[in-house]
């Protein structure tokens, strides 16, 4: 009897070390996914930043939508699409600061990187930055005119 219960404590704590492992591996792969959605995102080009969504990203990475979602908020705390909005913006900034796009309206920008209106643009913009889009470019034409 003795020896069938240390057997069956052998056999609970095998079972157990595997199901660790087992989180551990869906845990790197969850969290790869995470990383993946990150380099989607940054990958992009101007032209495709305004079709970006979180549902068109799980469609390329293969996944559902809420579930990718759920996985990038536990990962990397911050929602998806909140991180995609963000990386709108951070783009924007480095449109405005290239010299080749000075002709380059705050209403253009707005549309190109899909936003609804330019308002909420700006609104999104100067939350990030604590000034608005035209303001920014200002600034850095008077910085680089020294």
């Amino acid at each position: 009897m003795i020896i069938s219960q240390v057997l069956s404590k052998a056999v609970i704590k095998k079972k157990r070390v595997a199901a660790t492992r087992y989180k551990m591996v869906k845990h790197e792969k969850d969290n790869c996914l995470s990383d993946r959605a990150v380099e989607f995102v940054l990958t992009r080009e101007i032209s495709e930043m305004a079709d970006l969504t979180v549902k068109n990203i799980a469609r390329a990475l293969d996944v559902n939508p809420s579930y990718l979602s759920r996985r990038f908020l536990l990962d990397k705390k911050v929602p998806l699409g909140e991180h995609i909005m963000q990386m709108k913006i951070y783009r924007s900034a480095l449109l405005l600061i290239m010299n080749d796009s000075k002709e380059l309206t705050v209403k253009q920008l707005a549309k190109n990187l899909g936003f609804c209106t330019t308002s909420y643009f700006i609104h999104a913009f100067r939350k990030l930055f604590g000034i608005g889009p035209g303001k920014y470019r200002d600034c850095i034409k008077w910085k680089n005119s020294f």
